[in-house]
């Protein structure tokens, strides 16, 4: 028997509060910095209920399975050092600041990954061209007529442009100091 339907932003407030009272108890978190935390418009915590899996269905466990154990970020890239209380996350080379590491506080931390979180019901991926649903659609009904296929790649040479580029304004500038060079006395 499915549980009742319950509103889930209690139950959300609910484990964020116990969370963060938790990190508090362990001295993992001043109180002081809870409130900072509290007043951040995306908390980071959020609970779904959707539809329960069955167990006979091993398929959609699975899924389910990987999905929980993706982590935003990798666990073996963090470091914590203990005396200051900083966190160091590795990863490949970063040719702005020419190194491989970023050192957080442990709430500018849980910030920087936060930040990430998109508004409820915002869209993060969008199509154009070939690859947008308009013309997706355009290609399924064009070559199958209502039945499903494999998708077709885009073509491999671009088609050619509706109108020519024009010349760039270094070349323009460049042609008519060499006009005036060309025709002084």
């Amino acid at each position: 028997m499915p549980p009742p339907a319950l509103p889930l932003k209690p139950l959300e407030e609910l484990f964020h509060a116990h969370v963060l009272k938790l990190l508090v108890d362990l001295k993992l978190l001043p109180p002081e910095r809870v409130q900072v935390l509290l007043s951040w418009k995306h908390s980071g915590f959020n609970v779904h209920a959707g539809e329960p899996v069955p167990p006979e269905n091993k398929a959609e466990l699975e899924q389910l399975a990987q999905y929980i154990l993706r982590n935003p970020f990798s666990v073996e890239k963090m470091t914590m050092e203990s005396p200051t209380d900083t966190i160091i996350y590795r990863s490949k080379l970063n040719p702005k600041i020419n190194r491989n590491f970023e050192v957080f506080t442990p709430t500018d931390f849980l910030a920087a990954i936060t930040q990430h979180i998109p508004d409820k019901g915002a869209q993060m991926v969008r199509y154009y061209g070939w690859y947008s649903n308009k013309m997706r659609g355009q290609r399924y009904r064009a070559q199958n007529g209502g039945t499903a296929s494999a998708p077709l790649r885009p073509p491999s040479t671009p088609p050619p442009p509706a109108k020519l580029p024009s010349k760039k304004w270094l070349d323009l500038t460049a042609c008519a100091s060499s006009r005036s060079l060309t025709s002084a006395p």
